[in-house]
């Protein structure tokens, strides 16, 4: 969507478009996987083991940052918390289905002095990747099998098997994008760095990040704000009969839980969490 004048906004796009694409000033790495969280006992999509939440806070993020600046600092997860030795992931998020906090994880560009590492379970939370102005970000986006980085609670059992991916469909909100390229497997820049595209990669709003596989893209951080970067497949059939109206307050929809802590409050279909 075009904000303001259409025409000034075609111009910039179509000269960002046609103009050489810039050195990268920041790099970062995003694993993408499919954990089964053990808080909940429903399957989610991560981002370097963060799982998006809709609630709380509910609301745009965005409002809630212009409301308080101090909103991300004052909900910044404490990695150490997450990332300490004898970690007892079983009684993590328990109050996430309670009305409880939800805490802020950052993803910093690699050599940051001050990284923030991803937590060594899967978490439910709001997950940030803080940038500058100006800043030229390339990312790897890393699609990993479903039960990596401690992503299932039933190994060693039945979650060993559950090992394979699914291609996604990326986009990224308030910004264009260079694909320098996709592959299968894992990326490994000493093999695939010098076979990038940097000197004329098409200049996406979406790519498809393959199955069991990586993709590279680039982009300027030119346009302030927070912006998510997110996957979309959406079907949208006509609307079933009988099916009940949008309820007026925020609700999470999402697979059925099997938690008792959670059925006993919000029962077992997965499909209301206020």
């Amino acid at each position: 969507m075009l904000v303001g004048n259409a025409s000034d906004e075609a111009a910039a796009f179509l000269k960002q478009a046609m103009s050489p694409m810039p050195d990268a000033t920041l790099s970062m790495l995003l694993n993408i996987t499919q954990p089964l969280m053990n808080q909940t006992g429903q399957l989610r999509w991560a981002i370097n083991n963060v799982a998006g939440q809709v609630t709380p806070p509910c609301q745009a993020l965005l409002d809630l940052v212009k409301k308080d600046s101090s909103w991300i600092e004052n909900n910044l997860a404490d990695p150490a918390a997450y990332n300490q030795p004898g970690f007892n992931a079983s009684a993590l998020g328990k109050e996430e289905g309670r009305g409880g906090k939800v805490e802020v994880f950052l993803t910093a560009a690699d050599g940051a002095p001050n990284p923030t590492p991803a937590p060594v379970y899967p978490t439910a939370g709001t997950h940030l990747v803080p940038l500058k102005r100006g800043d030229v970000v390339q990312m790897v986006m890393q699609n990993l099998p479903a039960n990596s980085n401690n992503g299932d609670y039933r190994i060693p059992g039945p979650g060993s098997s559950r090992n394979t991916t699914e291609q996604h469909p990326m986009h990224l909100h308030g910004h264009h994008f260079w694909v320098l390229g996709s592959g299968d497997g894992i990326y490994d820049p000493a093999t695939h760095a010098s076979k990038l595209n940097t000197k004329n990669p098409p200049f996406r709003d979406t790519l498809t990040l393959p199955k069991n596989g990586w993709a590279v893209l680039r982009f300027v951080a030119d346009n302030p704000g927070l912006f998510v970067l997110a996957e979309a497949v959406e079907e949208l059939p006509p609307r079933p009969k009988g099916l009940p109206a949008c309820p007026k307050t925020c609700i999470q929809n999402a697979a059925p839980w099997s938690k008792p802590f959670v059925q006993e409050k919000f029962g077992k279909s997965g499909f209301e969490l206020p």
